[in-house]
């Protein structure tokens, strides 16, 4: 419709230009007036409609795009934006028109103004996205994180590094979207550059992980916005969970802590995880491998397959072996779960917390 449009207005503009033309260039052409005329708005009809069809499908890929762009920029940016934009407008017609009228030639003039007026107008705009929330905060208004309630997640290195939370999303237990302030990104870049490898290879998959994420359609935006008054990444990330209302899916349990006792929403992948692992009761049986020794004598320990450490009585001498084992007691912490089990047959076991 729009490419339609903007064609049928380039071939109206086209067939009264070529109609006057041809009007004035028809004697010159040896034609009548009428003849020419038509002639050559014919002509300028067929011209048009090409340029048109090509300048409308340009402008409708080009709207394609900005609207792609801005449909990823937060509302309060935009109204933002906007009011940025008005202000240096009104700041640089202020500084204009006296460069206009004391500056000669008038070209130099007309081009500093022009000038100035980008220069004021670009910064003016920046400035207001940068600072929409004390801005929106004079006001007494907090735009929420997506434009029409709190929605989405804040998400930290130790979540992105963790890599659980790709699968959290793929589950659609992933609030979206998923904001990811730029200190945080910086951080991984700065934990990937380390010189220690297992620091970069962390750094290096928390990165990859972003992009995972993107890839498999989860809505990243990353955020601007890095509060002062500190330099801890934590602290900043529970000051705009705080801010915007959002929750922080996170796998360090003191920042989870920290940002409870301050009111923000936590999502723990480790408590998340520890809540749907299914539950073992004592008395009922498993199978394990043995693969190392436990702390005390006689233990032997091994892994059920959601990660759950078991500690078997009288299973040191089984290493490498899959034994059936009988579940004693279970021990729940901050760390998660551990299981205590015996070898059917033998006698009760006591409490005794591994490696």
């Amino acid at each position: 419709m729009l490419v339609e449009a903007l064609r049928f207005i380039v071939v109206i503009g086209f067939v009264l230009g070529s109609n006057r033309l041809g009007t004035s260039l028809a004697h010159p052409l040896g034609l009548s007036g009428s003849n020419g005329a038509l002639v050559l708005t014919a002509l300028g009809a067929a011209i048009g409609y090409l340029i048109g069809g090509v300048i409308g499908r340009g402008v409708d890929r080009l709207l394609a795009g900005a609207e792609e762009h801005v449909s990823h920029r937060h509302a309060s940016e935009l109204v933002a934006s906007t009011l940025g934009i008005l202000v240096g407008a009104l700041a640089s017609a202020i500084v204009a028109w006296p460069v206009l009228i004391f500056v000669h030639p008038t070209y130099i003039g007309a081009a500093v103004a022009s000038f100035v007026t980008v220069i004021l107008v670009s910064f003016t705009s920046r400035l207001a996205v940068r600072k929409r929330l004390e801005l929106f905060g004079v006001f007494g208004v907090m735009p929420s994180a997506t434009g029409g309630g709190a929605a989405g997640c804040l998400l930290d290195s130790s979540a992105a590094i963790d890599g659980r939370v790709l699968a959290l999303y793929r589950a659609g237990l992933l609030p979206q979207p998923l904001c990811v302030p730029a200190f945080i990104i910086w951080e991984m870049q700065g934990i990937a550059d380390s010189g220690d490898p297992l620091r970069r290879r962390r750094g290096q998959r928390g990165l990859d992980m972003l992009a995972s994420l993107r890839e498999a359609g989860t809505e990243v935006r990353v955020l601007d916005e890095d509060p002062a008054g500190t330099s801890d990444p934590d602290a900043k990330l529970v000051v705009i969970a705080r801010r915007r209302g959002l929750p922080i899916v996170t796998s360090d349990s003191n920042l989870a802590k920290a940002a409870e006792l301050q009111g923000v929403g936590v999502l723990n992948l480790h408590r998340l995880t520890e809540l749907l692992r299914p539950p073992v009761l004592p008395g009922e049986h498993a199978r394990v491998r043995i693969g190392r020794q436990g702390r005390e004598r006689g233990q032997g320990v091994g892994y059920l397959d959601d990660g759950t450490m078991i500690v078997v009585e009288g299973a040191s001498g089984m290493l490498g072996e899959e034994v059936e084992v009988e579940v004693t007691s279970v021990l729940q912490n901050d760390r998660g779960r551990t299981l205590f089990a015996k070898i059917p047959g033998q006698g009760p076991t006591s409490l005794q917390v591994a490696d």
